[in-house]
């Protein structure tokens, strides 16, 4: 019972930090189509709600998946119980390293009504790449929650 609990908890979890990263990279290309500076302000005014359902599943889901591995047996050298922990480290440096650096450029570009420098930071090609790549690796990690690869030839 307490391991379904926990699985469940985890689930929820994964939900909500991939719901998160999907709402700031759908969020990131509504401001960066926006047509002009007031909507561009009301889109990126939105993102901190996803932002905190990033920071939040992230932890869950790494605090869960730990409970629910210890629960249900499975070995930590399992391929995909690394992966996972490999993909998490690599979205959590982009939250913890990347955007910091980003995001309150564009917020204050916009405050100080400076749309061309908004628009450059968001148009930015790596910015975009990153973006889409944290959003790819969500996906990826559902993918090894749902199937569970093995090491190879095992």
């Amino acid at each position: 019972m307490l391991a379904q609990l926990s699985l469940f908890v985890h689930i929820v979890a994964a939900i909500v930090l991939l719901g998160g990263v999907m709402g700031v990279n759908l969020l990131g290309g509504l401001a960066r189509a926006a047509p002009d500076l007031e909507r561009r302000r009301s889109i990126v005014s939105l993102g901190p709600s996803f932002e905190r359902m990033i920071t939040f599943g992230a932890a869950l889901s790494i605090v869960t998946g730990l409970v629910t591995l210890v629960l249900f047996g499975y070995p930590i050298t399992d391929l995909w119980v690394l992966a996972t922990g490999a993909v998490l480290v690599v979205i959590t440096v982009i939250e913890a390293v990347y955007w910091p650096k980003v995001g309150p450029r564009v917020r204050d570009a916009l405050e100080r009504g400076d749309d061309a420098v908004a628009l450059k930071l968001m148009r930015d090609p790596l910015s975009i790449a990153v973006s889409r790549f944290e959003l790819v690796l969500g996906f990826v990690i559902v993918g090894l929650m749902v199937f569970r690869p093995g090491w190879p030839g095992a």
